[in-house]
């Protein structure tokens, strides 16, 4: 986890549940409303009779599906600070506070969008997590990753909690009025085996001060612009007519003795 430290937000209650029919519950409802007419045009008892035992699946669904987002409590967890490239870990949390029934296939549905537009991703990046079962008085969690391609402020917005159990043909869901900014710093970058080296002979060079030294402890080891305090026998005098600048030559402490 990249994560600097952990937010935690404070719980967030279900309290405006909406209610709509699925794709296949319009279906059931066209087909319902089908045998009904016949029904009633025919006057055929037996399909009266059976439109009544169709409509129950909706009754049924309705009521559990409403009972199944009632007393839950939700929060999310999220890193107050993350880095570029590298995967960040987002936790939900589900407190189920009823004593006598289970919720079943609960899903939250999440939004991540960066603030700046200058980023080109504009769409929020929905996310979708699933809690197959919340026992009563239980608390479950679950995670996701997100990776960042580029540094910046990126939030979490508006999330989603619904399902469609038992019979998947009505939709209960509620809206969260809840937020979250994670700052993105710029990715981690790599030392490679030169930086490895020069620091070695600093500290070789610094470990062997109190001892004498001529030119010959030392070997030229780059290119710098004049600064104040440099010694004149330094300059470089070709590459300072070259680029009009005063350049020294810098020198290092050799390790092979």
């Amino acid at each position: 986890m990249s994560a600097v430290e952990s937010k935690d937000s404070q719980y967030a209650t279900t309290e405006r549940i909406r209610l709509a029919l699925t794709n296949e519950g319009w279906i059931y409802l066209i087909i319902l409303l089908f045998v009904a007419s016949g029904g009633l045009l025919r006057n055929i008892n037996l399909l009266i009779l059976l439109n009544g035992l169709m409509a129950a699946p909706l009754l049924v669904g309705w009521r559990l599906c409403v009972i199944m987002l009632r007393n839950l409590k939700l929060r999310r967890s999220v890193p107050k600070m993350a880095f570029a490239q590298r995967p960040v870990d987002i936790i939900w949390e589900i407190k189920n506070e009823r004593r006598s029934m289970a919720s079943w296939q609960v899903v939250v549905n999440d939004n991540c969008q960066p603030i700046e537009k200058r980023f080109g991703w504009q769409r929020p990046l929905p996310i979708r997590i699933l809690f197959p079962l919340i026992r009563p008085n239980e608390t479950v969690f679950q995670q996701y990753r997100i990776l960042f391609e580029k540094r910046g402020q990126y939030q979490l917005t508006n999330p989603v909690i619904s399902t469609n159990f038992p019979f998947g043909i009505i939709n209960t869901s509620c809206k969260l009025d809840e937020t979250a900014l994670i700052h993105v710093a710029p990715p981690v970058g790599k030392l490679i085996a030169s930086w490895d080296r020069r620091l070695l002979s600093r500290a070789t060079g610094f470990a062997s001060m109190k001892r004498k030294r001529d030119m010959q402890d030392e070997e030229f080891f780059a290119l710098r612009t004049w600064r104040s305090g440099d010694s004149l026998k330094q300059i470089h005098w070709r590459t300072t007519a070259k680029y009009s600048t005063p350049m020294v030559k810098q020198n290092d402490t050799r390790t092979d003795k």
